[in-house]
């Protein structure tokens, strides 16, 4: 008995030294907690329903921050939404024309004829606020637009709480409620407000919680929500082969192939029913008879980087849908014929298009003065503002300086941040520039160069940039303790 008590003491007190090691590494603590919290968020649908609810209670006010960050996204953006007396112009006035079309019951429709000039994902889901309220106020889909954001700000603390933690999450959670850039989108009623929660949503899917391997079940639940974000923005369509050759090379096995296939062939097949009805309809296989427009303005002998040439500005081809048609396939192979036969051309305008694709301007805010009118590309006209419009406008451009440099501070930090989790191995970090990357070439090779067109994966850097300060100042902490430098840290802090 003596031996064996004095074997349970020594064990006790070897417990005791570990834990008072751990006590004097922080850093150590918060590396173990990611997991814990992600867990904690995606177990709860796996509990028996008689404790769901008191677990749901526990994780609201353990991560009760993620509520603040997501009041704070709202009480920013409404006093925008209420002052500003936002109309629908330009893309905003063929969404809410096609929208109420499908509300009554006449199809996806501009002007009495089929169309399929911008996916139908977005109009579908304003269509869906008109017969719930009953209603055809555009204030109504200003409105579900902040409310859009507060979920892209929830759903970015998830994916902190992926990549570096609970401190990470929060952060990133409060840089997407509060970052100017993602408040004034709100003021239109953008595509990007429902793609970009879709967007953040798949990636979330995509990385697998901390020890575990991504499986086909979770791999197909991706590809569906990135399927319904192509439905809002079509530009995503290579984003699930790109995205399946990610998830294939990781492992290169058999569960691998499975998990591949699974993600790439549920995306694509959400949009089967929309190819089936263009081609029926339509007697066209596009996704998207904008594709054409888009890929002419930045390809062609007049092409200048961004959204204007140098020549009049051609005008959508609305009037039929075989007119519609007609010019997608006309615009589509002219700016093919220009890339192939006048390639030094093509080349030289990448620069531009670069310039233009990251410069920044305030036009959500700006085009929230323009007149109502029922022609989408009309000449802009800005309406009568209110006192109060014209103050808040005034105001705003007094800081448009300043913002610009917060721009290119934002894309400079964010490079860098996710460049440095790459290096520290930060999951999710591989995947936010995978995205990132594959939108920019996108934009700056096929596309043209046009500041909103970033709006759509911006938000994914907010957590590595989040992580990134966070592990700064955890290292500048731990240096500035007694015996801080042979304390000695990872290099990298997840919270």
């Amino acid at each position: 008995m003596g031996r064996r008590g004095g074997e349970v003491r020594r064990a006790e007190e070897v417990r005791a030294s570990d834990a008072g090691c751990r006590a004097d590494e922080p850093q150590d603590i918060l590396h173990a907690e990611p997991a814990h919290h992600v867990n904690e968020l995606m177990d709860i649908s796996e509990t028996p329903p008689a404790s769901r609810g008191h677990r749901l209670a526990a994780l609201l006010r353990r991560h009760w921050w993620v509520l603040a960050a997501c009041a704070l996204a709202v009480a920013l953006r409404a006093p925008f939404v209420a002052i500003m007396h936002s109309q629908p112009t330009s893309d905003s006035l063929v969404y809410v024309t096609a929208a109420r079309s499908l509300a009554e019951g006449h199809g996806y429709s501009y002007n009495g004829h089929p169309t399929a000039f911008f996916p139908i994902g977005w109009p579908a889901l304003i269509a869906a606020l008109y017969l719930v309220s009953r209603s055809y106020s555009f204030a109504m889909i200003l409105w579900a637009g902040v409310g859009l954001w507060a979920a892209t700000t929830a759903l970015i603390y998830v994916s902190g709480l992926k990549l570096g933690g609970r401190t990470t999450a929060i952060i990133a959670a409060f840089i997407v409620a509060a970052y100017p850039d993602f408040i004034f989108p709100s003021l239109r009623a953008f595509s990007e407000n429902l793609f970009i929660p879709l967007l953040v949503g798949a990636c979330i899917l995509l990385v697998p919680r901390a020890g575990e391997r991504l499986g086909a079940r979770r791999a197909a639940l991706a590809g569906l929500v990135l399927g319904l974000a192509i439905l809002v923005r079509s530009t995503a369509a290579l984003l699930p082969m790109v995205l399946g050759l990610w998830l294939l090379l990781q492992y290169r096995d058999r569960r691998a192939v499975m998990v591949a296939a699974a993600f790439v062939a549920v995306a694509y097949l959400v949009l089967v029913p929309w190819l089936v009805r263009n081609e029926v309809v339509m007697k066209t296989l596009a996704i998207s008879t904008n594709g054409g427009y888009t890929l002419w303005l930045g390809d062609n002998p007049h092409a200048t980087g961004g959204n204007a040439v140098t020549k009049e500005h051609p005008r959508w081809d609305l009037h039929t849908t075989a007119r519609e048609v007609r010019d997608n396939q006309r615009r589509t192979q002219r700016a093919l014929e220009f890339i192939t036969h006048h390639t030094g051309q093509w080349l030289g305008l990448i620069p531009a298009k670069a310039y233009y694709l990251f410069d920044w301007n305030a036009g959500a805010l700006e085009r929230s003065t323009d007149a109502a009118n029922t022609d989408p590309q009309a000449r802009v006209r800005e309406r009568v503002l209110t006192p109060a419009e014209h103050t808040l406008i005034v105001t705003a451009r007094r800081f448009y300086p300043a913002l610009r440099v917060v721009n290119w501070l934002w894309w400079l930090g964010g490079f860098a941040a996710v460049a440095w989790a790459i290096r520290r191995r930060r999951p999710g970090a591989t995947l936010v520039a995978i995205v990132v990357a594959l939108w920019i070439v996108l934009h700056v090779t096929l596309i043209h160069g046009q500041f909103r067109y970033m709006l759509s994966v911006q938000p994914l850097m907010a957590a590595p940039m989040a992580w990134a300060l966070v592990t700064l100042c955890a290292g500048a902490w731990v240096r500035a303790r007694p015996g801080g430098a042979n304390a000695g840290t990872r290099g990298d802090v997840a919270d």
